[in-house]
């Protein structure tokens, strides 16, 4: 059977917790994506089981800091001038992070507006295999250039090879392959253009053999909703799931007294992949 990945309601369901794995790790790299407004602050939960030294760097920057955290779950307020994407659209940025640990933690990150917020779980890095392929998974945008994935560097000079499924802000259209070049720490933000959605880009590395992770989501996107008065939109950031991670089965549950509608969004990882839903 082929392996497929759901987006429900705005949350990934993931097949990294098979066969005993878990998010708990001493080693990490994240990125943050642009929030509709600039973001009030990017904020790291560590959860811990015992007392331990938790090291941050942006490596591109030369930027390093550590903290000691206890057992439980320690909220770290982070530099947002390190972190937030500044580079623009297209344009190699120095905006990769890396985190260790001298005991196994697992981490969160909370790119937090005061009206538009979003969360993700980060992946150990000894999760992440060589050579993996990234499908981005996301929701079009409702502003322009909303629709987004960012590219993390973990080597110097990684080459990346991003074939987007539609045009980007960079001028890149939809089907066309383009490589770019990354540094040890630098990023890459890719823009979908107007409000178009980047679901189903594929990200590789040119040579097969890096090891890098992927960030997608959107600035400001709407689910479906039953209201034609609703005008909001929402942050949306996550962790992509290497393609390696895909799974066969999932559970989905709806929220408690939810109004409107729920999506379930499947990507498939080949082609023909059938997909079979079960109430």
């Amino acid at each position: 059977m082929k392996k497929a990945l759901f987006l429900f309601s705005l949350i990934a369901f993931y097949g990294i917790s098979c066969s005993g794995q878990t998010y708990q790790g001493t080693d990490f790299w994240f990125g943050v994506l642009e929030n509709l407004f600039p973001s009030k602050s990017i904020q790291l939960m560590v959860v811990a089981d015992q007392g331990t030294t938790v090291n941050i760097e942006a490596p591109a920057q030369g930027y390093v800091t550590n903290y000691n955290v206890g057992s439980g779950t320690t909220i770290i307020n982070l530099d947002k001038s390190v972190l937030y994407p500044t580079a623009g659209a297209g344009i190699v940025d120095d905006k990769g992070a890396h985190i260790t640990a001298n005991h196994p933690i697992s981490i969160y990150i909370l790119n937090e507006d005061v009206f538009s917020s979003d969360a993700t779980p980060i992946i150990p890095f000894n999760r992440i295999l060589k050579g993996e392929k990234y499908i981005v998974q996301s929701l079009p945008g409702s502003t322009i250039d909303a629709s987004s994935f960012l590219i993390v560097s973990t080597k110097d000079n990684s080459v990346f090879s991003i074939t987007p499924s539609a045009k980007t802000v960079s001028g890149f259209i939809a089907g066309s392959t383009f490589n770019v070049t990354l540094d040890y720490g630098e990023t890459i933000l890719v823009k979908a253009d107007n409000a178009g959605d980047l679901s189903g880009s594929t990200v590789v590395s040119k040579d097969g053999c890096e090891k890098f992770v992927v960030f997608a989501g959107s600035k400001c996107s709407q689910s479906e909703y039953s209201s034609g008065n609703c005008a909001g939109c929402d942050h949306l950031y996550t962790q992509l799931i290497p393609v390696s991670h895909y799974g066969k089965q999932f559970y989905l549950a709806p929220f408690a007294l939810q109004a409107g509608n729920y999506v379930a969004k499947v990507t498939a990882s080949e082609d023909n992949t059938i997909i079979l839903m079960m109430a």
